[in-house]
């Protein structure tokens, strides 16, 4: 309560214990009034009272509705912003996601490069085993000795050597068949 309404209040205690005193002349501020008068006055200074304190009543019931409802706003908007949160991160997820189709399907195309990289080599290993084959033939063609030869080199005939080839296989051929 303000000042004033409580000034109000105690001057209304005061007439009305004013009135049960039973006078029927009352003086106020240097003037004299009636019984009728108080009556009135304290009837009109009574009403006052009650349309301010119903008004407050009133503006205290209408603060309390703002009240909910400014609550209200600030749980649907919370709602909103934790909405909106879950929404982003929703998106970033998507666009993640976006990111890895994109990886998968250029990774899906760096395979087929892989293929033809696999084909490059093996033709690269082939032509590398055909230079092998082909330095060893070479090098068996122009085989120089690293050595000096101590025993002398057989010469002769080529038929001697054969038979003296084929004499041999048969011998160790008998030894075979003997051992059986």
């Amino acid at each position: 309560m303000d000042r004033q309404h409580k000034k109000e209040r105690s001057d209304m205690k005061t007439l009305h214990a004013d009135l049960k005193s039973g006078d029927q002349v009352f003086r106020y501020g240097n003037r004299d009034y009636t019984i009728h008068q108080v009556k009135m006055d304290l009837a009109n200074r009574l009403a006052r009272c009650q349309t301010r304190d119903g008004t407050l009543k009133q503006m205290h019931q209408v603060y309390e509705a703002r009240l909910r409802g400014l609550n209200s706003s600030r749980q649907q908007l919370e709602q909103m912003l934790a909405t909106r949160r879950q929404l982003e991160v929703d998106l970033e997820n998507i666009d993640a996601h976006r990111k890895m189709v994109e990886v998968a399907k250029t990774a899906s195309h760096l395979s087929l490069d892989d293929s033809r990289l696999s084909r490059i080599k093996d033709l690269l290993a082939d032509l590398n085993t055909r230079l092998e084959v082909d330095s060893k033939l070479a090098d068996a063609d122009n085989h120089f000795q690293e050595e000096i030869p101590v025993s002398s080199p057989q010469a002769g005939n080529i038929e001697d050597q054969v038979a003296a080839y084929f004499q041999e296989e048969t011998t160790s051929d008998q030894a075979y068949v003997v051992s059986d």
